[in-house]
């Protein structure tokens, strides 16, 4: 497993290790499979590390995040929460050790992603966006090549990553996508648990979503006339 220190793990240290096995699938554990992805599995890895798809068009952060992980301005971040390893490229390569050494010698902002993103550079098979849908994002900040892709993103999905900091077992009501992981929710120990969430962090958060919604509706129509 890769582990993470950020909003939703509370790991304290890195690590790079997976089962003996070919291929391997990775998801963070704010993320539900509500669709069929054997499809994953016929595709050709074999030059390869990973399958990932694209993260937001914001990514790097700047400038200096760039240069930390030495990416040029035409180069894709991929978002390591979906991933699926090829574990033969992995072991052949000795990635592990490049990580971990990464990430010893460099000041990261997102982790494990960072680490993965500097030593894997031209060496990821890019998912196309509906692969694995990112919720309370913009659409404006995914990748679309075409109308399709933008189609099946909004109503086929198989993979929701709820990467927000704002997160569906938060006590929140109209949060998109929360019924379905409630759904799922409830075949675990942990049904009807959420985390409450304070007067000023509920407000800003409806607030947020209100301001997304609106701005993805007003994408759609956009979209749809340029298309």
């Amino acid at each position: 497993m890769v582990t993470k220190n950020n909003h939703f793990r509370g790991k304290k240290k890195h690590s790079f290790y997976f089962k003996q096995e070919n291929l391997n699938r990775l998801l963070d554990c704010d993320i539900i499979v509500c669709g069929d992805i054997s499809y994953l599995w016929k595709i050709d890895l074999e030059n390869y590390a990973v399958a990932a798809i694209s993260d937001l068009k914001i990514m790097p952060l700047n400038g200096i995040h760039s240069q930390t992980l030495s990416m040029s301005y035409d180069l894709a971040y991929f978002n390591s929460g979906f991933m699926l390893v090829n574990l033969s490229y992995w072991r052949r390569y000795n990635l592990e050790r490049r990580l971990l050494t990464f990430l010893k010698t460099h000041i990261v902002v997102f982790h494990d992603q960072d680490a993965l993103n500097y030593v894997l550079k031209g060496k990821w098979f890019m998912l196309p966006p509906q692969a694995c849908c990112l919720n309370m994002v913009l659409y404006k900040l995914l990748y679309f090549k075409t109308k399709k892709d933008f189609y099946e993103y909004r109503k086929n999905r198989k993979v929701i990553h709820f990467v927000s900091d704002l997160k569906p077992w938060h006590d929140l009501m109209c949060y998109p996508n929360k019924n379905l992981f409630i759904s799922y929710l409830n075949l675990t120990p942990w049904a009807d648990t959420f985390e409450p969430v304070g007067v000023m962090r509920c407000t800003h958060a409806y607030l947020r979503m209100l301001n997304i919604i609106v701005r993805n509706y007003y994408f759609r129509i956009i979209f749809k006339l340029l298309n």
